[in-house]
């Protein structure tokens, strides 16, 4: 991932005055905040899932957060329909994501 981040900050528009970065530990709530703010789940973000996310900050702290959890970590997509039993019974299968979210699997 880090190979990863650096192509993206490299490819930011100079014009930005911060690189994306890995979040601090300490800005869990607030990456919780923003996520509730745009109606998304936040049941399964936890200190030991932060690691996959990446924040940008502006002058007055975290204006912005995305999580990779997917290709980048060698995952693949499988059809919704064949999901394993153990993940079609997860909270997260069941209610957390939208049926319009991709299931990505590890090969």
């Amino acid at each position: 991932m880090d190979t990863a981040l650096r192509s993206l900050n490299a490819s930011i528009d100079s014009s930005l005055l911060r690189p994306i970065e890995r979040p601090l530990r300490s800005e869990l709530s607030h990456i919780q905040w923003l996520l509730t703010l745009q109606s998304l789940p936040t049941a399964d973000v936890t200190e030991a899932s932060i690691e996959h996310f990446l924040v940008y900050r502006d002058a007055v702290g975290i204006a912005g957060v995305v999580g990779l959890d997917f290709e980048l970590l060698g995952f693949r997509c499988l059809e919704r329909d064949r999901a394993p039993s153990a993940i079609e019974h997860s909270p997260q299968f069941k209610s957390l994501c939208p049926s319009t979210a991709v299931l990505m699997v590890k090969p």
